[in-house]
């Protein structure tokens, strides 16, 4: 203390003082749901992958780390029109080797429009690009009610899943995908998210969930097919339905702009609510 005293005492003016301060690198292996993913510490910051920082990813799962990421891991330059700090380091994106650009978590999704994420998949694990084929993988999607699990339902992934639980009671609810160009597609897949007490399913007593497209921008909606294999489940009986299970449709082909699945959302064992839940909507051509 008497030599930083010292030191204070003898400053000069235009005098500059440099901290060289060492923040140490952690792995953190994930498990249970981010079972074969990974998130990277660097001092207090936990950093996050952002696809706004990394040009041509457009789904965070199909990113991974590279063998040696952590001993590569280093401080890229930043943005001149920003002071956020961004680390670069080795991986792949799409299968190809690339440079990820992360950056701490608190700075994610400044843009409100990126998709980011702690948990990157571990070398080998990132989902391909075969499983990820749907023809509106890209599309941007949108839900008739927020909700408060709000997982990608375009990310290949049947662990994610977004809901509409809000605690009012509705009798229809819907999720969608949007093109800006028409695609022909002739093959839906829709996967339940999961199965809460209180609903988190479609309620097929009155009609099994439809499937509808837009085929002009902003245009009516048209039913082209209705999920017949979806359980005959009721407000309050699930039958069973499992995380993720998957339900296909085959129809006429048909150029699209939007897709959704729409349905009545159950109440469970809370009659004076009701929600739904999606994993996944997918689009392909026969």
């Amino acid at each position: 203390m008497g030599s930083l005293n010292a030191f204070i005492n003898n400053w000069k003016r235009g005098e500059t003082v440099t901290l060289n301060l060492r923040l140490s690198k952690r792995l953190i292996l994930g498990d249970h749901e981010n079972e074969g993913r990974a998130a990277i510490q660097v001092g207090p910051l936990v950093l996050a992958l952002d696809t706004s920082l990394n040009p041509g990813l457009t789904n965070v799962n199909r990113a991974e780390l590279s063998p040696d990421a952590l001993q590569n891991l280093s401080l890229a330059p930043g943005d001149q029109r920003s002071e956020t700090p961004r680390f670069s380091l080795p991986g792949k994106i799409n299968g190809e080797s690339k440079t990820l650009m992360l950056t701490p978590f608190a700075c994610a999704g400044q843009d409100h429009k990126s998709h980011f994420t702690v948990w990157i998949f571990q070398p080998g694990r990132a989902l391909s690009s075969d499983s990820l084929s749907s023809l509106f993988g890209d599309a941007k999607p949108s839900y008739s009610r927020q909700g408060n699990l709000e997982g990608d339902i375009t990310d290949g992934d049947f662990d994610t899943l977004r809901v509409t639980y809000d605690a009012t009671y509705a009798q229809e609810d819907w999720y969608s995908l949007n093109r800006p160009t028409p695609i022909l597609i002739s093959r839906i897949l829709f996967a339940h998210g999961k199965t809460f007490h209180d609903g988190g399913w479609f309620d097929a007593s009155a009609g099994k969930p439809r499937i509808q497209v837009q085929t002009e921008i902003n245009g009516p909606w048209q039913t082209v097919a209705t999920l017949d294999n979806y359980p005959a489940a009721t407000a309050t009986d699930s039958k069973s339905l499992q995380p993720g299970q998957k339900f296909e449709v085959k129809f006429s082909p048909v150029k699209a702009f939007a897709i959704r699945i729409i349905g009545k959302p159950a109440t469970g064992d809370s009659p004076t609510q009701s929600f739904s839940s999606c994993s996944e909507l997918q689009a392909f051509a026969r």
